[in-house]
């Protein structure tokens, strides 16, 4: 059964580092794991590059959360996300 998951990162993100690793660490790895930033703070980059060198990274339009969440939805090819 794959699975996408989708992470919409917002500023510094003070969690970002936490929420990657818990994602890397389920039992049942994602087969896309798309982190979409929104308005996030340059270093974000990096950071996802060290800690989830496997995730895609996505930019927002900076229109909040939700369209955040429907930019990454839209790329999803799982019927699980």
């Amino acid at each position: 059964m794959p699975v996408s998951v989708v992470v919409p990162v917002h500023g510094t993100a003070p969690y970002l580092e936490h929420t990657l690793l818990s994602v890397m660490a389920q039992t049942l790895k994602p087969r896309q794991f798309l982190i979409v930033l929104d308005r996030a703070d340059p270093t974000v980059r990096d950071r996802v590059a060290l800690v989830a060198p496997t995730a895609r990274l996505l930019d927002s339009a900076g229109d909040g959360p939700c369209n955040a969440r429907n930019t990454g939805l839209a790329l999803v090819d799982t019927d699980y996300v």
